[in-house]
């Protein structure tokens, strides 16, 4: 009889845990839990790996989320089922990815639909997170930090990357490049609202096209803060704040680009630089820009034919704008003050339309033109500009020195500007050009305009200097008085 007891006792244990009621588990955040030490399916075992993250993966089926807990892993891990989401529970602050070889990446994404989150990733020699020819995949809200590479997205040969999401990333202090797009088939995809902060360059398009890079902060970068180079090719490069790096947007051999809406102010180089000397560079458009306080130019054109700059700011840097080797260019419509040089300065720059743009109070000259040797810079149409106290003032002459700067043996047309002043003695003392050096070619400014030009809008810092006056609605008659603003 007790025999019996027993057995039957033994059975109800055997029935109890082939139920799972003592060995199931839970997982509350996704259909698979991670934590140090191994992993589990919801309402399943417990499951030991010295790779908890990377066994998860490898257990996954598409459209499961892999939810990992706090902990500091060390893995390299391959992701490659499609639809499949890896994320942390509690945010970057508690979750660490460490690269367990430091020569691999920390994640290889090889499917698509794949989202990544939450993350801290580090201590690799290549990348945090390699997107590697894959489409519609999502990586938010990670920190990436002291790899070679923060996030790298690639595509080679006819394998494509596209519609990748990268957004509200922090990517800090990588040897490299912060966030990398490489690759001809690398299009259509979007960076967002990233934080890119103390890498060598903070983002880094190479050869890749329609890309919509906006809204990212880009800060202290030792190179670029954001370069585009090699054929990169109608990308959208909107609403990025570029500051303290060594250049802001720095273009090169790339066409068709738009860059609107962006800050790149503060920078030891150019605010924005487009660059064609090794391959021919064309149609970028440059509009509604702030390059403010940079230690080169804020705008400048160096092999560049087509391209429009308009409606931009280019305020208390070395040069306002800055045209080089570049030709057949619309500026217009930028404000231009306070530059320590020049507010435009033009080297072998031809047939360039620049018109309707307010440059004014630039300490040396308001136009410079310069020739070396034979390269100088014809056929521009320079008109409907407002030129207003450039240089320094000249109590005997009233003129300033200088408003134009004719540093060439060519001739320049320089006719219907407004220039602070109706008086003619004035604007021709303004003016150097052969009358002060007979190696120089004449500056022809009749017929004039009598006031400021319609076509260019009043910059806000002049309006707040008139209201501070009083003297909005007597602009002309305060500059045709010779007495200007400062």
């Amino acid at each position: 009889m007790k025999s019996l007891i027993i057995t039957g006792l033994g059975l109800l244990i055997l029935l109890l845990v082939g139920c799972g009621g003592a060995g199931a588990l839970e997982c509350n955040c996704g259909e698979i839990c991670v934590n140090e030490t191994g992993w589990w399916r919801d309402g399943g075992v417990f499951n030991e790996s010295l790779r908890p993250i990377q066994a998860a993966v490898d257990n996954a089926s598409e459209n499961d989320v892999i939810c990992v807990k706090d902990g500091w892993y060390y893995e390299n891990v391959d992701v490659n089922v499609d639809h499949l989401t890896i994320k942390s529970e509690n945010g970057s602050a508690t979750t660490t990815v460490q690269a367990a070889s430091s020569s691999d990446h920390v994640f290889d994404i090889t499917a698509d639909y794949v989202n990544i989150s939450g993350f801290t990733v580090t201590e690799s020699s290549k990348a945090g997170i390699y997107i590697n020819a894959v489409n519609h995949c999502n990586i938010s809200d990670n920190l990436l930090t002291e790899n070679d590479h923060g996030i790298y997205l690639r595509c080679a040969g006819d394998d494509a990357a596209r519609f990748n999401v990268i957004v509200n990333n922090t990517v800090s202090q990588n040897d490299d490049n912060g966030i990398r797009l490489q690759g001809a088939n690398c299009d259509n995809n979007t960076v967002r609202n990233n934080i890119v902060s103390v890498n060598e360059e903070g983002i880094y398009i190479y050869y890749a096209d329609y890309n919509n890079i906006t809204g990212n902060t880009v800060l202290s970068n030792t190179a670029e803060g954001i370069y585009l180079t090699s054929g990169a090719d109608y990308n959208n490069i909107s609403c990025n704040t570029i500051l303290n790096s060594y250049n802001g947007i720095y273009l090169v051999s790339s066409n068709h680009n738009i860059i609107t809406g962006n800050n790149a102010s503060w920078n030891e180089g150019y605010g924005i630089v487009v660059l064609g000397h090794i391959h021919p560079t064309s149609y970028n458009n440059i509009s509604d820009n702030i390059a403010n306080h940079n230690d080169a130019a804020g705008i400048a054109l160096d092999g560049e034919d087509n391209c429009t700059i308009v409606n931009n700011t280019a305020n208390s840097n070395n040069v306002g704008i800055s045209l080089e080797s570049s030709f057949n260019n619309n500026i217009s419509c930028n404000t231009i003050l306070n530059n320590i040089n020049d507010g435009f300065y033009l080297y072998d720059a031809d047939d360039n339309n620049i018109t309707c743009n307010w440059v004014a109070f630039n300490e040396k000259h308001g136009f410079h033109l310069i020739s070396w040797g034979w390269e100088n810079s014809t056929g521009n149409n320079i008109s409907y500009n407002n030129i207003i106290a450039n240089g320094a003032y000249n109590t005997t002459s009233g003129g300033y020195e200088w408003q134009f700067y004719n540093d060439q043996e060519e001739d320049v047309s320089a006719t219907n500007n407004w220039w602070g002043t109706t008086d003619d003695n004035k604007i021709d003392a303004s003016i150097y050009d052969w009358e002060d050096n007979p190696e120089k070619g004449n500056v022809t400014y009749l017929p004039k305009l009598g006031g400021p030009s319609s076509c260019a809008e009043i910059p806000e810092p002049v309006t707040l200097v008139m209201v501070a006056l009083g003297l909005l609605s007597l602009i002309g008659l305060l500059f045709r008085s010779g007495a200007g603003v400062r």
